[in-house]
């Protein structure tokens, strides 16, 4: 009885990722000290006050939208609720440097960023080296420092003391970037030791 519900769950585990894979889907991870951080369904982690990176990887989607602040307005929001702003967001979107020459994320509490690839587009917000295999590709951002889009003022990892909160989404675009309907969210609170 057991293991004919365990195989019961691993036939409709792999068939809804498949339906998801089809539309587009995405997964987060941490990179610290060269140790890698998979979030999982709790999306929390704890890590040192020093530099980090955010690996993105996206499968057959162009890119993930992403809300980054000091104060958890939009991470709170519950999973059946809709992202504010949803249908207004790409004009709400941040211009990043290309290739985060920086090594920052822009925080704000009114702004988004767009985390993408675009094989056509030589240019994106990851650093450089992005891996591609087929319909996925791999992108990590390198955070050294904060950028705060408010005041205008950076800020060093090492030196923050506040939760940081991450809110990251998908969503089918027409081509005019225009978002039609959200495909998958997820949710990150980064503390520190």
């Amino acid at each position: 009885m057991k293991l004919r519900r365990s195989l019961l769950f691993i036939v409709c585990f792999h068939i809804m990722m498949l339906c998801n894979a089809q539309k587009g889907i995405f997964e987060i991870s941490i990179i610290q000290d060269g140790n890698t951080i998979n979030p999982g369904f709790t999306g929390d982690v704890v890590l040192n006050k020093s530099p980090f990176k955010i690996s993105v990887k996206l499968i057959k989607l162009e890119g993930v939208y992403l809300y980054a602040a000091f104060k958890d307005s939009i991470y709170k929001i519950g999973s059946s609720e809709p992202v504010p702003g949803f249908d207004g967001l790409p004009s709400l979107v941040m211009v990043e440097n290309e290739f985060n020459p920086d090594q920052e994320m822009v925080i704000s509490n009114e702004g988004w960023a767009y985390w993408y690839y675009d094989p056509k587009d030589e240019t994106y917000r990851f650093d450089k080296d992005i891996y591609k295999e087929g319909d996925m590709v791999t992108g990590t951002k390198t955070i050294r420092q904060f950028y705060d889009f408010a005041s205008g003022k950076e800020m060093q990892v090492k030196d923050v003391t506040a939760p940081l909160y991450l809110f990251f989404f998908s969503a089918e675009q027409d081509k005019s970037h225009n978002l039609k309907k959200e495909l998958q969210r997820f949710k990150l609170k980064i503390t520190w030791k």
